[in-house]
């Protein structure tokens, strides 16, 4: 046989072999979706109260952090809030 020809023999094996673990990995699978689609319902997208407390929290962060860039002032050296 020639080198050509094992080659392609080779080669042939090797990609049915990726192929045949594809397959069984896309098979099997379903429960990576099934925990996927749980972890989506913990984050605050998956919650419309939980999803408006974070866009308020990110609206206010945003807040601080243009205030704090339009000042001269290190906030970073004061107190903590609240104190």
């Amino acid at each position: 046989m020639s080198s050509n020809v094992k080659f392609i023999i080779n080669a042939g094996i090797i990609v049915g072999g990726v192929s045949a673990v594809y397959g069984f990995w896309y098979l099997f699978s379903e429960g990576g979706q099934a925990r996927q689609k749980e972890i989506v319902k913990k984050l605050p997208e998956g919650n419309v109260i939980r999803m408006e407390e974070s866009k308020l929290r990110t609206a206010l962060t945003m807040q601080v952090i243009k205030k704090a860039a339009e000042s001269n002032e290190n906030i970073s050296r004061k107190p903590p809030w609240g104190s």
